[in-house]
């Protein structure tokens, strides 16, 4: 301690400083509390004149490791924070500003967890995140995201954190995602997408009958930073998003994951319906940047928004397919846009299978509506067989055996036992009817299959196979039996 209080002066030498710290950090177990407090407060001081060089960058490296592993008292934190949130960026030895980012990280991070959560400290990280997003060198960039993400990551071991930087994204969110720091749109997105990955930790921890509860009064905290982020997508040029495009996706996605994508829709509506495609501003108008968005996002979700929301829009857009592809309106060109859009639709649906929230209430609804969609579409549009069959399979899969549940968060284990038994009611109406498909794409001649002849064939025999261990055993000895049969009748007839 009486060497690191020598070299907290500006003419000291830090050197001396880097071997007592590779000491300090081997032997860490063997200090006392009072001591490795001593130490940090005296680390303060030697920071507040540090210089970019090499043993700076040991010092700051070092203090980030041990604040990993020690319990620094909360004043303690707080000299080291100020200390710390001085060090300006340094271009000329990005390594230094690295190393002060990850440090301020650590630092911040303990301070959010010691209850120290209040709005005079997120700003100051703000503003310190807002200094390193300014500069030129894409290094320094990079810094100030990883800053941000550092902060933000305190959130997945509490909820109260959580709840506190969210509440206070009406102000930070609008200097992050300030337009004339677009350059850095790509390092704040990818935080504010961890940001929300964090609280989607946290919703997995909450038990099934509070889950609905628990998500609305988190969203309402979190409509501020959303709608900061949406801002930017609405405000900017569409040739202007290829920089930042990957991360908005990444940051939406997460938002959607944890939210619902109602919810997060209803801030930026999805029109694909409301506009014509021959329109040149189709893309920004309706909003057909949520399509991937969702495909991506969707998991542990609404099946009802698909049945009740999804559907009904494909359907909408089937009907003007056919107005383009025949009449006096015909256009082949916007006919086939409009069927890929369909497509695109339909391609959500094993995002929604992913571990579901109202299995059996979708499946319920309207007399079973949906399951006889579904089953209309295996028999009647081969070109959408395999996803269907793909979103049948991970249904199968959300239900995953006793055994296997042993490591999964309460929600997850919670929606796998209360769908078990909705699966087996399930496949007692699919399994017929896969087989029989099954059974009529084989009876296509073999000089006559195509490629995507063989992925249906390959997606159905996958399904049935998901289906078979949650089937009652006296189905699948009813479809054994029947098949015995066949191939005997087929031998014969040889």
């Amino acid at each position: 301690v009486r060497i690191l209080r020598a070299a907290a002066s500006p003419q000291a030498e830090l050197q001396p400083v880097t071997h007592l710290l590779r000491f300090v950090h081997g032997h860490r177990q063997h200090f006392r509390e009072e001591h490795q407090n001593a130490i940090f407060l005296s680390l303060a001081a030697v920071l507040r004149f540090a210089h970019p060089s090499q043993p700076a960058i040991f010092i700051l490296n070092s203090l980030g490791e041990v604040g990993k592993s020690v319990k620094v008292p909360p004043k303690t934190l707080q000299q080291l924070f100020t200390a710390l949130i001085t060090i300006k960026p340094c271009e000329a030895l990005p390594q230094y500003s690295s190393a002060a980012v990850a440090a301020t990280g650590t630092i911040v991070a303990q301070m959010l967890l010691s209850e120290q959560a209040t709005k005079e400290l997120l700003s100051q990280v703000v503003l310190k995140v807002v200094e390193y997003l300014q500069c030129a060198d894409l290094p320094l960039r990079v810094a100030g995201g990883n800053l941000c993400a550092a902060s933000f990551a305190a959130c997945s071991h509490s909820e109260v954190v959580a709840r506190t930087i969210l509440q206070g994204a009406d102000k930070w969110a609008k200097m992050l995602l300030d337009f004339r720091l677009k350059s850095s749109y790509p390092n704040t997105l990818g935080a504010i997408g961890a940001l929300l990955g964090h609280v989607d930790d946290l919703r997995t921890k909450q038990p099934l009958a509070k889950v609905e509860a628990w998500t609305e009064e988190v969203f309402q905290c979190a409509i501020p930073l959303l709608k900061e982020v949406l801002s930017i997508q609405e405000g900017v040029r569409i040739r202007d998003r290829a920089s930042y495009a990957e991360k908005f996706g990444f940051c939406m996605g997460a938002a959607v994951r944890v939210f619902g994508p109602a919810r997060v829709r209803s801030l930026a509506p999805l029109g694909l319906a409301d506009f014509s495609l021959e329109s040149l501003t189709y893309e920004q108008d309706a909003r057909s940047w949520w399509v991937p968005i969702l495909k991506q996002g969707v998991r542990r979700s609404s099946l009802t928004d698909f049945s009740g929301f999804i559907l009904p829009l494909a359907g909408r857009l089937r009907a003007a397919q056919k107005k383009y592809s025949e009449g006096p309106k015909a256009n082949l060109t916007v006919a086939k846009r409009y069927e890929a859009i369909v497509t695109q639709l339909w391609g959500l649906f094993p995002a929604y299978c992913m571990e579901p929230l109202d299995m059996e209430e979708a499946l319920k609804a309207d007399g079973g509506k949906l399951l006889s969609q579904l089953l209309a579409v295996l028999f009647k549009e081969p070109n959408l067989r395999v996803t269907v069959c793909t979103g049948l399979t991970f249904l199968c899969r959300s239900s995953p055996p006793e055994d296997e549940l042993e490591e999964v968060s309460p929600l997850v284990a919670e929606l796998a036992k209360k769908n078990r038994d909705s699966l087996r009611r399930l496949a007692a109406k699919v399994v017929p009817d896969l087989f029989t498909l099954s059974i009529k794409i084989g009876e296509v001649p073999q000089d006559e299959i195509t490629s995507a002849i063989a992925a249906s064939m390959q997606a159905v025999l996958a399904t049935l196979k998901a289906f078979a261990p949650v089937c009652e055993s006296k189905v699948l000895a009813g479809f054994f039996d029947t098949i015995v049969k066949r191939m005997l009748q087929s031998d014969q007839a040889g």
